[in-house]
């Protein structure tokens, strides 16, 4: 029950930050980041299957690279 109590604590620290920032904060975001309905590639002037085939490759990369690299999680490693 120990555990819990630093948790709590930097949520409800967490929420105060945002509270007490989110006033000066979203307008600014929402100035800046105001693009409507934009996608990336309308963004970036690409086509749309040129992105969606650049993001297939790099998530097949990173697949491939954690495969090789043996990448796993600790507990699936012990069976």
């Amino acid at each position: 029950m120990d555990y819990l109590i630093p948790g709590l604590l930097g949520f409800f620290t967490g929420a105060l930050i945002f509270g007490a920032i989110y006033p000066d904060l979203m307008p600014a975001l929402t100035a800046v980041a105001n693009y409507g309905a934009a996608s990336l590639p309308d963004m970036l002037n690409l086509s749309t299957w040129l992105t969606v085939v650049v993001f297939v490759e790099m998530v097949v990369l990173l697949l491939y690279v954690l495969e090789k690299k043996k990448v796993a999680r600790q507990d699936k490693l012990a069976e």
